[in-house]
C-alpha cells in the first residue's frame, strides 16, 4: 500500500473524494524546507511514528510553494523564510496538502472561502478569530474553520508540519485579514483590487468579474453615502484606488438614515438589477468588507439595518440568472420539505444540507462507496462523508461551493438511495 493510500485510509473520511494518486514534484529550495526533517521528527514525537512515516515520502516528493499574494506583500520581512505549502491532491471541490512553518513564525490571521480542516502534527498556538488570544491546540487533533473564518498560528522554537483539507471553493487562495485588530498594520489601499473582487464573486456566485465589479461599485457608493465623515474616509483609505474612483467613495455627501428599502432601491437603480438581486449584492459586498477588515466591518454594521447583516442567499435569487450562469439552482424550503417527506424519507436536514446514515456490514459499506464513486464520477457531483464506523456511514448532500442544497443534490441523494437498496439487499 502506498503512503498516500495509507494516509487516506488513516484520515478517512476527511480525505474522501480525492484522486487515488498524489501529486509529485521536486520540493524546491525554499528556506523553510531546511526545517522539514525536524518537523517530521516532531510529528513522530507528538503524534506517532506511523503518521510521520506516511508523511515523509509525501512531503519530500512534492513541489512546495508560497501563496502569490503573500509573496507580493508579506506581513513582515521574515515571514516568507519560514513558510511554505504543498498541494498533495485536488478535485473540483476538495483539496489536501501540507503546511510547513519554521521556528518562531507568526502566521497572521487569514481567511478564504473554502471550509478547512487542519491536522497539526505539533502543539502550536492558534487564533480562530480576529479578537482571539493565541492558545495552544494539541497535536493530532483536527481543527475546523468555517468559510471566511479568520485564523492564524504561531510556532515555538521548532518547526511544525500540518495536513490541511479544503472543501468548497478550493480554487480561491487565502488572503490576510487586514483589520486593525489582527496585528497586520492597516494602510491606505491595503485591500487588493482583484482579491476583493474575487471575494465578492465567490460570495455572490457571480460568473464574471464584471458582475462582481458592478455589485461592488453600486454597494460601496450606496453605503458610503450614509457613513459619517470619519468612517467614509476609513472606507476610502482601505479600498483599492480603482474602486475608490469608480464607486465615488471619495466624494462626501449626506444620505441620511438608511433603510433596507432605500438601500436596496439605490443599488437596484445603480446596477439595473431586480430588487432581490440588488439585496443579495448588498449582503455579498458588505459581507466581504467585514471579512476583509474587522474595523471596517464594525463601522459598516453601525449604519446597516439588521436585516442586511446576514450572509444573504447563497446565489442571487433570480433563477434565470442562475441557469444562465450554469450553476445548480437551490431548492426552496417548501420543495425540500416535500421531497424529504415523499421521496427521500431516510434523509433529514434543511437547505444548508441534508444527511443520511446507513448501517451495513463493513464489506457492504466498501461496496457501497465503490459504487458511489462511480456515480460521482459519472455525474460530476459528490456526497460529503461526515462519519464512518466499521458498520455505519453518514453522508451529506449539498453543493459545497454554494453551501446550499440544489436540485442536483436531490438527484444524487436519490441515486444514493438506489445504491443502498441494491447493496443492502445482498447484506
Amino acid at each position: 500500500m502506498s503512503p498516500w493510500e495509507a494516509l487516506r485510509r488513516r484520515l478517512a473520511p476527511v480525505l474522501d473524494g480525492l484522486p487515488a494518486e498524489p501529486r509529485r514534484g521536486e520540493p524546491g529550495a525554499l528556506p523553510v524546507l531546511a526545517h522539514l526533517d525536524d518537523a517530521l521528527a516532531r510529528a513522530g514525537e507528538e503524534v506517532d511514528a506511523e503518521l510521520a512515516g506516511l508523511l515523509r515520502p509525501l512531503a519530500t516528493g512534492v513541489a512546495w510553494g508560497q501563496t502569490a499574494a503573500y509573496v507580493a506583500d508579506p506581513p513582515d520581512p521574515s515571514f516568507l523564510a519560514g513558510y511554505a505549502h504543498a498541494t498533495l491532491a485536488q478535485a473540483p471541490d476538495v483539496a489536501a496538502g501540507l503546511l510547513l512553518l519554521g521556528p518562531g513564525v507568526r502566521y497572521p490571521p487569514h481567511h478564504h472561502p473554502a471550509e478547512e480542516r487542519y491536522l497539526p502534527t505539533a502543539t502550536i498556538r492558534w487564533v480562530h478569530g480576529l479578537d482571539d488570544p493565541p492558545a495552544p491546540e494539541p497535536a493530532g487533533t483536527w481543527i475546523h474553520h468555517a468559510p471566511w473564518q479568520p485564523h492564524g498560528m504561531e510556532t515555538d522554537d521548532r518547526a511544525a508540519l500540518m495536513v490541511y483539507v479544503w472543501t468548497g471553493a478550493v480554487g480561491t487562495s487565502s488572503t490576510f485579514c487586514r483589520g486593525t485588530r489582527d496585528g497586520v498594520p492597516g494602510r491606505p489601499g491595503s485591500m487588493r483590487h482583484q482579491e476583493f473582487l474575487a471575494g465578492v464573486a465567490t460570495r455572490g456566485g457571480f460568473a464574471s468579474t464584471d458582475d462582481a465589479r458592478r455589485a461592488a461599485d453600486a454597494v460601496l457608493a450606496t453605503v458610503a453615502a450614509h457613513l459619517p465623515a470619519d468612517d467614509r474616509d476609513a472606507l476610502a483609505a482601505a479600498l483599492p484606488k480603482l474602486l475608490e474612483q469608480e464607486s465615488g467613495v471619495d466624494r462626501q455627501n449626506d444620505g441620511g438614515e438608511p433603510t433596507e428599502t432605500g438601500l436596496v432601491d439605490e443599488v437596484a437603480r445603480r446596477t439595473g438589477w431586480p430588487a432581490e438581486r440588488a439585496r443579495y449584492a448588498l449582503t455579498a459586498v458588505t459581507g466581504q468588507l467585514r471579512a476583509e477588515d474587522g474595523d471596517l466591518g464594525d463601522r459598516i454594521t453601525r449604519v446597516l439595518p439588521p436585516s442586511l447583516l446576514g450572509s444573504g442567499p447563497t446565489l442571487p435569487p433570480d433563477a434565470a440568472s442562475e441557469g444562465a450562469q450554469g450553476r445548480p439552482q437551490p431548492v426552496d424550503a417548501d420543495e425540500l420539505d416535500r421531497t424529504l417527506q415523499g421521496e427521500l424519507t431516510e434523509w433529514s436536514g434543511d437547505r444548508s444540507g441534508i444527511e443520511r446514515t446507513v448501517a451495513l456490514p463493513s464489506e457492504h459499506l466498501d461496496l457501497l462507496l465503490e459504487r458511489l464513486r462511480a456515480v460521482e464520477s459519472e455525474t460530476g457531483r459528490r456526497l460529503r462523508i461526515l462519519d464512518r464506523t466499521p458498520t455505519t456511514l453518514t453522508v451529506r448532500a449539498r453543493t459545497e461551493r454554494q453551501e446550499v442544497v440544489t436540485v442536483d443534490d436531490l438527484d444524487l441523494a436519490a441515486r444514493f438511495d438506489d445504491l443502498v437498496a441494491t447493496v443492502g439487499s445482498a447484506a
